[in-house]
């Protein structure tokens, strides 16, 4: 009997951990993060905090002062685990990634039904942001892309 009990007290040592570790990663995702390539393209994604279980952003792609690609997006707590929502402006409906792992510096999303990306990760550091996205998308080989974004406001 006590062996199972150990059992449920480990398994919930462990949701404490990711819990935390996702409070913390979430805090420091807090901001305005830019990255500008040589062609004139700006990425920028900007995270703020609505709730303890609930964090929103808006991520936009300009090219020579045009808006070409926007999104919104969310890290959400739900019965059954955290979730990472993403709704591209051109999308009917979001798509939702379940955070599989997480630490005191990142997390890393999937949805292995999504056309693509399947993965994405988040990798927070004190004035850098990198994101990459990876899958495979329909009838193409494996994809990844990666940003490194600097922080310019919180």
């Amino acid at each position: 009997m006590l062996k199972g009990k150990i059992g449920l007290v480990g398994i919930g040592i462990y949701w404490i951990m990711l819990g935390c570790h996702q409070d913390v990663v979430f805090e420091k995702l807090s901001g305005l993060w830019v990255v500008q390539t040589e062609n004139n393209i700006i990425t920028a994604e900007r995270w703020q905090k609505i709730s303890d279980d609930h964090w929103q952003g808006l991520g936009w792609t300009t090219q020579d002062g045009d808006t070409v690609f926007k999104e919104t997006m969310a890290i959400l707590a739900t019965d059954s685990g955290w979730y990472y929502k993403a709704h591209p402006a051109i999308a009917l409906r979001p798509t939702f990634f379940k955070i599989q792992s997480s630490s005191d510096s990142g997390f890393v999303a999937v949805n292995p039904r999504h056309d693509y990306p399947q993965t994405i990760q988040y990798h927070v550091g004190r004035n850098h942001l990198k994101i990459g996205i990876e899958g495979r998308p329909q009838f193409e080989d494996e994809l990844t892309e990666e940003w490194t974004m600097e922080r310019v406001g919180h």
